[in-house]
């Protein structure tokens, strides 16, 4: 009962919101070129919401599991979505698909500027746990990388790594990619213009932060998350014209805190810690490298 609630909340939401008559206009840029309407967006949500009730054969139930079974149906459904918003803004408007902000114009640009941003919040993240849980180890005599064990007793190797079935790995692919392009395209890129004309930026920010928020129940903390984080991926969306920066943090959050996950049940902790600082700050100088490098090449480009 709980479960169809929550399916049809953000269609009865999306509904309701309908009522209220646009009253804002999108400043030029990208989004003055979005024409696709409301409308759009909530029949969208409709098969949204009917694609919640996919169910997966029960021949595959029992070589997939639980998780590859998940995975399979938010795939799907992942899948039905994006051949829906394709259809409108090809068909309908007469628009690529690029339009939402994914144009190959300055594509590179916001990659490099959204990495760099990953890459230096890692790095800070792993320094911090370096400060609190390694050094202190380390100037207590206690070996950090082959001395006792977070995770596993004094003497005894870690275990090895499960072997990946294929029910996990769609797993993966799903949380790490598909689910992430499908949310930003969605929650972000498809909905933004027309939230925007009808509530206002800050007022259409909010509605559909809370509109993906819904999607994380029924825990709570992960849609307190999911609301904040909503409102920030919808803040860069709306200020850098593009949805790659959003695309490459949600992308990139996901993959980290899978990778993390399973890296624990091989790794110390400690020394997931320090390769993971390391790693974080190579990256993040490289994507500078290059960024920079790009920048000094377009300017000689302008100059001459």
């Amino acid at each position: 009962m709980a479960r169809d609630f929550v399916l049809f909340l953000p269609l009865v939401l999306v509904i309701a919101g309908s009522l209220k008559k646009d009253s804002y206009q999108p400043e030029l840029g990208v989004f003055s070129e979005q024409a696709w309407r409301y409308v759009d967006v909530v029949l969208v949500v409709v098969l949204l919401t009917a694609t919640g009730f996919l169910d997966v054969p029960s021949r595959l139930k029992g070589q997939l599991g639980t998780v590859g079974v998940s995975a399979v149906a938010l795939t799907t459904q992942a899948v039905l979505i994006l051949a829906a918003i394709y259809s409108i803004l090809r068909w309908k408007y007469g628009l690529p698909f690029a339009a939402l902000g994914l144009g190959r114009r300055d594509s590179l640009y916001h990659l490099l500027w959204s990495l760099k941003i990953v890459f230096a919040a890692l790095a800070g993240v792993g320094l911090l746990a370096s400060v609190v849980f390694v050094v202190p180890a380390f100037v207590s005599g206690a070996r950090m990388l082959v001395g006792p064990q977070w995770s596993w007793a004094p003497g005894q190797a870690p275990s090895r790594a499960p072997l990946i079935g294929v029910g996990t790995l769609l797993f993966y692919v799903d949380v790490v990619i598909v689910m992430p392009f499908v949310e930003e395209v969605l929650f972000r890129g498809f909905v933004h213009t027309p939230f925007l004309r009808k509530f206002g930026y800050k007022g259409g920010a909010i509605f559909a932060s809370a509109l993906w928020a819904i999607g994380h129940y029924p825990k709570p903390g992960r849609m307190i998350v999911a609301v904040i984080t909503g409102l920030i991926y919808m803040y860069v969306y709306h200020h850098r014209q593009s949805l790659i920066p959003s695309l490459t943090f949600h992308s990139a959050s996901n993959g980290l805190v899978t990778a993390v996950i399973g890296l624990l049940h091989i790794m110390d902790p400690k020394a997931l810690v320090l390769t993971v600082t390391g790693t974080a700050a190579i990256l993040w100088g490289l994507c500078s490298v290059i960024a920079g490098r790009r920048q000094a090449g377009g300017s000689a480009r302008l100059a001459a």
